[in-house]
């Protein structure tokens, strides 16, 4: 059984042979470049011309020797500019705070500033922001933390319009896709890095929510339309090739939901519906949506929704035990994530406790098929090496089908 093959028996609720992993596929299955280098660097192999490829999250590109030596089944299809408008086709070199060396796109070009901290320009804007030592941009054109005095009432939903993809864009994954396709057998990805909400905050779309609901759902409605005529310009582009397509919102925090579930059903369901169907009735593309934090009580309604694959299941917040998870929601949804904690064991765990976990959740997730396994999020900049070998290892060893149950 190729890649291709195994990935599509676990999305399809079958037994493959073993547990498909992740790594890389999509964007919240990446691995942060610092993280990436040690992690290459006690493999013994190269470290030379390592690309970033997310400037945002300074995410690795994982390159094919990687991906040979933890046998991974997926890979992803990338647009032209996945973060901050900046193309990812000519590249530069570069160094990180530590001095390693690194490749970055020519248009990733940051500031330094007099505290040491990076500032990341595009368009003579200020974009993102990366402390003096740290590993990541935080986002400064639209950030994700707001305050009362940032809030804004919704816009016009007459006088907002929304982009479609650029013919650069689609030529980029065209021919990314039918390389990808012809000179592997791994399962493609491709995602769409937006989601409805407008371009504001997530503070400041709750706000809008709740002061002007009717408008929101107006654009809701637009933005969902936009993202119809978005997903047949890609199903055009790379639809043969591809088997996973990822969206990405953001629902939840470590309690509970950002949005009750009544309100999800009111002013997303419909419109993630009607998008949903037109991916059923047009492609043969799996939809993956990702959605951190506890989410229990709006899974449900994402199910009515279309979704068949549910990542990056951070089982470690409220309500997300994986033996419910599973129990409820398993004959439904693919689970596509949750192997790993990437808050807390494999970051600080011991080799041994990664190993355990990886042992426990496998054994969860994986009964009955209908599970990939990625960690709960991407891997951070912090994790050591050790424990990321001993997790794919883990893999490797509990992952065969039938799952031997601890």
């Amino acid at each position: 059984m190729n890649s291709r093959q195994r990935v599509a028996s676990a999305v399809n609720h079958l037994h493959p042979d073993r547990v498909p992993i992740d790594l890389g596929g999509q964007a919240a299955s990446g691995i942060n470049i610092s993280a990436y280098i040690r992690l290459k660097r006690f493999l013994g192999m190269r470290t030379e011309n390592i690309r970033v490829q997310d400037v945002f999250a300074m995410a690795a590109h994982v390159e094919p020797e990687v991906i040979e030596y933890f046998h991974t089944d997926t890979m992803m299809v990338p647009s032209l500019c996945p973060r901050f408008d900046i193309p990812i086709k000519e590249y530069r070199p570069w160094q990180l705070f530590d001095g390693s060396p690194v490749l970055v796109p020519i248009g990733f070009q940051p500031e330094a500033q007099a505290d040491g901290s990076l500032v990341l320009m595009v368009g003579g804007q200020a974009v993102g922001k990366m402390p003096k030592d740290a590993f990541y941009f935080s986002e400064l054109a639209n950030s994700t933390v707001g305050t009362l005095d940032s809030l804004v009432e919704p816009p016009d939903p007459e006088r907002t319009n929304f982009p479609l993809f650029t013919d650069e864009d689609l030529r980029f994954r065209q021919e990314a896709a039918e390389t990808l396709f012809k000179a592997t057998d791994k399962a493609l990805i491709v995602d769409v890095a937006d989601n409805l909400r407008w371009n504001t905050s997530i503070p400041n779309w709750l706000y809008a929510l709740g002061v002007d609901p009717t408008r929101v759902d107006e654009l809701h409605e637009k933005k969902s339309l936009n993202l119809i005529e978005r997903f047949r310009q890609l199903a055009e582009a790379v639809g043969p090739h591809v088997d996973v397509l990822a969206v990405y919102q953001d629902l939840g925090t470590q309690r509970g939901e950002m949005i009750s579930p009544t309100m999800f059903e009111r002013f997303m369901v419909p419109h993630y519906k009607r998008m949903f169907s037109w991916i059923h009735e047009n492609t043969a593309w799996k939809i993956l949506f990702h959605s951190c934090g506890s989410i229990h009580r709006l899974i449900p309604h994402m199910i009515e929704m279309g979704v068949d694959i549910l990542n990056p299941v951070q089982v470690t917040a409220s309500n997300m035990d994986p033996k419910l998870l599973k129990a409820e929601f398993g004959d439904r949804l693919v689970f596509w994530g949750g192997g790993a904690d990437t808050q807390s064991v494999l970051p600080f765990g011991t080799p041994d406790e990664v190993r355990r976990q990886v042992r426990e959740r496998i054994s969860i997730l994986g009964a009955g098929g209908g599970f990939v396994f990625a960690p709960t999020q991407d891997i951070q900049a912090d994790v050591p090496p050790q424990n990321l070998v001993a997790m794919y290892e883990a893999v490797a060893e509990y992952g065969q089908y039938p799952l031997e149950v601890p």
